[in-house]
């Protein structure tokens, strides 16, 4: 009976302080790093450069100069594969939501392959740079809401509203 009494006793004490331990996490600021996670894309930035031009093959349509920046959780500038939507909405002034009636959606631009990636990126500045054909007029004085997103290939989506202003 003493040695059934025993070999249970060493049961209960090798399952309690055996098992599985929490895994140490370091933070700082109250955020969890997980290694390589931290140099994925957090956000989006649309910069300043990004303009209506006129389209040189035809007179009454234009183009949209769209400069877009990758930022990681440093807030830096980073070259990364995903997939870019942009839309131009009539601009809403005075609104919390300056987004209008929707005039244009392009389709997706996929930038995995590493190619196709390196076309669009801009070294000099550390951004990407799109091109987009639009039918409206560029001497039309009048504000857009240009809405850039990026799906990154972590499957987070990360999406920016930036007013665009067409020459006066």
């Amino acid at each position: 009976m003493k040695k059934i009494a025993f070999v249970i006793l060493v049961c209960f004490a090798v399952f309690f302080t055996t098992g599985c331990q929490e895994e140490e996490v370091s933070t700082v600021n109250n955020t969890v790093k997980s290694g390589l996670c931290e140099y994925e894309p957090s956000g989006i930035h649309v910069i300043g450069l990004t303009s209506i031009e006129r389209n040189p093959q035809k007179n009454n349509s234009s183009l949209i100069s769209i400069y877009v920046s990758l930022m990681d959780s440093f807030d830096c500038s980073i070259k990364s594969p995903g997939s870019f939507r942009f839309e131009l909405y009539e601009y809403v002034p005075r609104s919390s939501q300056p987004k209008g009636k929707r005039l244009i959606v392009w389709p997706d631009i996929d930038l995995a392959d590493k190619e196709e990636n390196n076309r669009y990126w801009n070294d000099l500045i550390r951004a990407y740079n799109f091109k987009l054909n639009a039918n409206i007029n560029p001497n039309a004085p009048k504000n857009y809401a240009l809405q850039a997103t990026c799906m990154t290939g972590g499957g987070k989506r990360v999406s920016e509203i930036f007013i665009l202003n067409s020459k006066k």
